[in-house]
């Protein structure tokens, strides 16, 4: 019997049926639509909380940023003063002869200078043992117990360090940052005490959020022993700052659970025991804990809405079919199976007509698509998959030929000992949930977007492309991104250094001029024009710096050995100072770069070690060659002083000086770390630390050896 003659037979006794399975029907339809309502609840509630928790996420990483700039822009702040010439001088004149009333009117009004620009609750200078010397106030002039721990500790490590939060006896809040002022690079002669009102920004940045609502709220923290201090004024607690504590035992609370070391989201309960969505992250570079949150029933209330307008729409389709099989019962029950077999045949049709269009889409589509089974074991369970049918673009993709591919287990085909990304496949067979993912696969060495489907029990298909060259222009971008904020950051505070020196000893030349007095005009005069010069060198390099890889001339092969002897001879001044052997290798080697740049790269390089070489009878550069594993690894190496491993992370900075006192501006090794980069080149350097000299490795795009000359000398030889 034809299909046709079939499904007229079932038509036929479908229209005899009594009417009990028309209602049924309709219970099934009226079923269905319920559980498709409650999955989609779910789906919208899953949806609401990813929603939430990616919301408090970006308030806590931009509370961490703006903490984290706060705290680097304090310590910069604290390093400007102490380091800053005349403070170092006039601190040290004026403690030798504390009468002075001139030097003690100029350090007390540079002390004042420095709190009110830098908005600062006051300001100290402090003698060795604590005591206050001057300040830039009389607001709370005390120097308390949690400074004087911070003091030794700025002894021993000889450096800006930053209190704890405390509680003064006037009841305000602190942090304090003591720096001491260091003499001749060997003793400190006194310490400066910068005070920070938490009132003042600390405390406003942590409880602001962008968009108000009732139950957010920010919670700052530290460990205290067994328990977890609250740092911060909370909302619903009054006088909680520094006094409120929870027990680590309490590992349901949010600010617990960070302080053990959790990050990322989390459901708990908060310290008034309310059901919260929270986001925990730790502060780099500081015992503290952040905290961002928002009560869960808030953070939910949309949901509530959605739930309105589910079941208004489940009604509303409920009564639509109870009307449509009223309705098609009474008036169109004679002509309904007519129709239905007219349907039938328009379906027949269409589904012909979507195979001609599926199978064109298949071939023609710029995605790549295969078609898979599963392959089970004796017990039925899933081991392996083999490809059905591949189309064209599989081939532009991945490289494999159809012919190849089809009929080929997993394992064979991408010679793997387990089939790739086996577990996906088999949850897709398994829920018939479609499923997309980012993957990079070795074998191919390529990064691939991946769709999958179940179009039947026991396959699936993929549909993929290629997304190599994307994910490299996202790296990219990301990392000129980080180049460029920390370029903009650096540039911002180097530069304020020469402008606070000038502005401060253009008071003093305004005093000086009004006195006569001749010989401190020039020595103010003298600070002013030093200042200017080195902001003029800072821009002059900046402007150099900026120019790396930007209209360069073409790339042309060059010698190593020309251009090693050319840099040489352009510090000749400092080697021959020195007393320096500079040895360079003889093996041929030729680099491919824009040869002014490598001319650069390697004058840096040498000049950077004969600067930190001291003088002495055995002092040695080479400049040199290795071979590893294929590649051609250039160095120099000297054996002067050698890097402290704690700096290794600045060195290459932007305006980065180990030695603050040597000279130069600090960007030498920043200008070869881009010069290398435009090269498609990367750099490194290996010390043993201090005394025990430094070797400076990089390798740059397209270096080779000289095969004829090679060839020559071993010919010679």
């Amino acid at each position: 019997m034809s299909r046709n003659g079939k499904l007229f037979n079932e038509v036929k006794e479908l229209k005899i049926a009594p009417r009990k399975i028309e209602f049924i029907l309709l219970l099934l339809l009226i079923l269905i639509v319920i559980i498709l309502s409650i999955l989609y609840y779910k789906y919208e509630a899953a949806q609401i909380v990813e929603a939430k928790f990616r919301e408090i996420e970006a308030m806590g990483d931009l509370k961490v940023k703006e903490i984290l700039s706060w705290r680097k822009e304090r310590i910069t702040d604290a390093k400007s003063m102490v380091e800053s010439p005349f403070v170092r001088k006039a601190v040290n004149t004026w403690l030798k002869d504390t009468s002075n009333y001139v030097l003690k009117k100029d350090l007390l009004e540079r002390i004042v200078l420095e709190k009110e620009e830098k908005e600062y609750e006051n300001i100290f200078l402090l003698d060795t043992n604590g005591n206050i010397l001057l300040s830039s106030n009389q607001i709370d002039p005390f120097v308390y117990a949690e400074d004087m721990k911070t003091l030794k500790l700025a002894r021993n490590y000889r450096e800006p360090v930053f209190s704890n939060l405390f509680q003064a006896e006037n009841n305000q809040k602190y942090i304090d940052i003591v720096s001491p002022v260091i003499i001749n690079d060997k003793y400190e002669i006194a310490f400066i005490l910068h005070r920070n009102n938490l009132s003042n920004y600390l405390y406003p940045l942590i409880s602001s959020w962008p968009v108000p609502n009732k139950s957010s709220e920010t919670v700052l923290s530290q460990r205290d022993g067994d328990s977890a201090i609250v740092l911060n004024e909370l909302k619903f607690l009054k006088n909680s700052a520094l006094s409120f504590k929870i027990s680590l035992s309490d590992t349901n609370k949010p600010t617990v659970k960070a302080i053990l070391g959790y990050e990322g989201s989390f459901f708990g309960k908060d310290y008034r025991d309310v059901n919260v969505l929270a986001n925990l992250q730790s502060i780099p570079d500081s015992p503290w804990f952040i905290v961002c949150k928002i009560d869960r029933e808030e953070g939910m209330a949309e949901l509530r809405y959605r739930v309105f307008v589910i079941v208004f729409f489940v009604v509303i389709i409920i009564t639509w079919f109870i009307g449509i099989f009223y309705y098609y019962h009474k008036r169109f029950q004679t002509g309904f199976y007519k129709k239905l077999y007219q349907k039938e045949q328009e379906i027949n049709l269409a589904i012909t007509e979507s195979e001609e269009k599926f199978r064109a889409l298949f071939e023609n589509i710029m995605e790549g698509v295969a078609l898979h089974e599963l392959v089970y074991n004796n017990n039925g369970e899933p081991v392996n998959y083999r490809i059905i049918d591949v189309n064209p673009a599989f081939q532009s993709h991945t490289g494999i030929n159809r012919e190849k591919a089809i009929g080929k287990l997993a394992t064979d085909l991408y010679m793997t000992e387990s089939p790739p990304y086996f577990d996906e496949y088999c949850s897709v067979v398994k829920t018939s949930k479609p499923y997309h993912f980012e993957t990079f696969f070795p074998n191919l060495q390529k990064h691939f977007f991946i769709s999958v489907v179940s179009p039947k029990s026991g396959q699936f298909a993929t549909v993929f492309e290629d997304i190599t060259e994307r994910k490299r222009n996202e790296e990219a971008l990301l990392k000129k991104n980080e180049e460029m904020s920390s370029f903009i950051y650096t540039v911002s505070h180097d530069l304020k250094s020469p402008l606070i020196t000038i502005k401060s000893f253009a008071s003093c030349l305004k005093e000086d001029i009004n006195n006569k007095e001749q010989k401190s005009i020039a020595r103010d005069l003298g600070y002013i024009i030093n200042s200017a010069d080195k902001m003029g060198v800072l821009l002059d390099e900046l402007l150099e710096l900026s120019r790396v890889g930007k209209n360069e001339k073409p790339k042309e092969e060059i010698s190593l050995s020309e251009v090693a002897h050319s840099a040489i001879d352009l510090v000749a001044g400092r080697i021959l100072e020195k007393n320096i052997d500079v040895k360079v290798t003889n093996e041929p080697v030729l680099l491919f770069g824009e040869p002014q740049r490598l001319l650069q790269l390697y004058q840096n390089l040498i000049d950077n070690a004969a600067k930190f070489m001291d003088k002495k009878t055995d002092s040695l550069i080479e400049v040199g060659v290795m071979h590893n594993e294929g590649d051609i690894v250039l160095f120099v190496r000297d054996n002067g002083k050698g890097i402290d491993p704690r700096y290794a992370h600045r060195l290459f900075g932007l305006f980065e000086k180990l030695d603050p006192h040597s000279e130069g501006t600090g960007i030498g090794l920043a200008l070869v770390k881009k010069i290398v980069e435009t090269h498609n080149g990367s750099v490194w350097f290996e010390s043993d630390g201090p005394g025990k000299g430094t070797t400076f490795y990089f390798k740059l795009e397209k270096t080779k050896m000289n095969n004829e000359e090679l060839i020559m000398t071993n010919a010679a030889i």
